[in-house]
């Protein structure tokens, strides 16, 4: 199959889609400047004020036509519709929750919290190992030690010397304990 004659044809359809898609589009191309060829070197072309606001408002129009054109419009007004009510439900649902806020001080003196590590002060540690206390009561003496050895964070090897005391188990807190003090005084 020669090559020159997909070549044609590919324009020729291209050169049709071009037509029809100016066809619905721009029925006034006289209007538009034809900007497919920049101007030459040499010459001089006389710039005309552009109103931009014309032209927005001109497009819009366009796009609005073409959409009724394609029977988009009613679709495209319960969009609308629907993303107003979701934005008044939020708005709603947002400034009754400030009301809430400022009609709950009765009197009482609002407290403000802040970090205590700011503070220079050592925070209050939650049990981070709590929801393993299973794991804990059945691991053996020795897989603990092991467990107690491979701990790297410092707050979780706390947590679980407050979860060992708490469970009873003191000997492994206390070695718990000292793999602490080791981690701390290597800081």
């Amino acid at each position: 199959m020669p090559q020159g004659n997909g070549r044609k044809s590919a324009n020729r359809n291209k050169e049709n889609c071009d037509e029809v898609i100016a066809s619905k589009t721009h029925k006034d191309k006289g209007d538009r400047p034809n900007l497919s060829k920049p101007p030459a070197a040499g010459d001089h072309v006389a710039l005309q004020p552009v109103d931009l606001d014309r032209e927005r408002l001109e497009r819009m129009q366009r796009n609005e036509k073409i959409l009724q054109d394609l029977g988009l419009v009613p679709m495209l007004h319960s969009i609308k519709s629907t993303v107003i009510a979701a934005a008044e439900v939020k708005k709603i649902a947002v400034s009754k929750k400030r009301k809430r806020d400022s009609n709950s001080t009765t009197g009482e003196e609002r407290v403000l919290r802040r970090s205590l590590r700011t503070k220079g002060e050592e925070p209050e540690l939650p049990p981070l190992l709590k929801p393993l206390f299973h794991r804990l009561r059945t691991l053996s003496d020795e897989a603990m030690r092991k467990r107690i050895q491979k701990i790297t964070n410092t707050l979780k090897l706390k947590s679980l010397v407050q979860l060992l005391t708490d469970f009873g188990r003191d000997e492994l807190a206390e070695e718990a304990q000292r793999a602490l003090d080791a981690r701390l005084a290597n800081v």
